[in-house]
């Protein structure tokens, strides 16, 4: 949802910031920004790329149909036990 809103305006939650912006050339690009006590990441890429990659995401999982997919709490929790 966040990386879909900050195509088009400025979205962030905690961490995790998104802004549509344009590159030196003029051309439209997402801004992400990453930051951790550990470190910060400012990337970007295309909007066009990030559109399509959505386009295919939203394909292949609906919007809304996350958790049928995914068992978000178990893959956390096993993502944070992997890292003791």
């Amino acid at each position: 949802d966040l990386l879909t809103e900050g195509v088009f305006a400025p979205a962030g939650d905690g961490d995790v910031h998104i802004w549509p912006c344009l590159d030196a050339s003029g051309r439209a690009v997402v801004i992400i920004e990453l930051s951790s006590p550990h470190g910060e990441a400012l990337l970007q890429a295309a909007s066009r790329d990030v559109c399509d990659f959505l386009q295919t995401a939203f394909t292949l999982v609906p919007l809304g149909a996350e958790d049928l997919q995914v068992d978000v709490d178990r893959t956390v929790a096993a993502l944070l036990a992997s890292e003791d």
